[in-house]
């Protein structure tokens, strides 16, 4: 098992929460009122699925942030790790 390789497996399912998530909301939004809601000032009705849309709108917005900077941790340190090796096996020689 190489370095950070768990790192990079939570990035993986941070992009696929967000992938899912996105379409959860999307779903709300196009199918379930939302779109009356916000676009025809809509009086009320739909309150409790826009506060949906929006909490599935920021998770997916969310994970999707922290997926990507988990994947910069990881290759930034891929390369640190790789030159800390290269260095030391120019001292060897």
């Amino acid at each position: 098992m190489s370095y950070f390789d768990r790192t990079r497996k939570m990035s993986n399912i941070l992009i696929g929460i967000s992938i899912v998530a996105f379409l959860i909301s999307a779903k709300l939004f196009l199918a379930d009122g939302v779109v009356d809601q916000i676009f025809e000032f809509s009086n009320g009705n739909f309150v409790k699925v826009g506060i949906l849309h929006s909490i599935f709108f920021l998770i997916s917005l969310f994970s999707l942030i922290m997926g990507i900077a988990l994947k910069c941790i990881v290759k930034d340190a891929k390369e640190e790790l790789d030159s800390i090796k290269n260095e030391f096996n120019e001292k060897l020689k």
